[in-house]
């Protein structure tokens, strides 16, 4: 009787192991495949709003501003960093200003496939010039 419940716990003790080791290697294998589309589409995204900078805003006085445009997704909205080589005086300032407004106008016009939450335009230095939330 001993042997036989030492036989059952043991059976049911490598069950458990071998079920959590598959759910651990599924779930992992899952959140690879999602962090990969989630870096594409971040990629997708980058690359539309660069496109869409250098077609209409080119010839401003802030584009040659910006460095780096950087994009995290949380919660299917973007979060953008616009780094850039403003300093924080009333010319980087207005300037930031229109950065985000151009942000935020690309990610609210009505064909927009991407969704911004929130915009952060960084100086030179690594200073926080401007943020806005998008209120839509």
């Amino acid at each position: 009787m001993k042997k036989y419940k030492l036989v059952m716990v043991t059976g049911v003790l490598l069950s458990f192991l071998l079920y959590g080791c598959t759910a651990d290697s599924t779930t992992s294998t899952e959140q690879g495949a999602i962090s990969q589309q989630q870096e594409e589409e971040t990629k997708a995204a980058i690359q539309e709003f660069k496109t869409y900078l250098e077609g209409s805003f080119k010839e401003t006085s802030w584009y040659a501003n910006i460095k780096v445009v950087e994009m995290t997704k949380a919660d299917d909205k973007y979060k953008v960093t616009v780094t850039t080589d403003l300093t924080n005086d009333a010319t980087g300032i207005e300037k930031s200003g229109k950065i985000t407004g151009t942000v935020l106008g690309w990610a609210n016009a009505h064909d927009s496939k991407f969704k911004v939450s929130e915009v952060i335009v960084n100086g030179s230095g690594g200073v926080s010039i401007a943020q806005k939330l998008n209120p839509l």
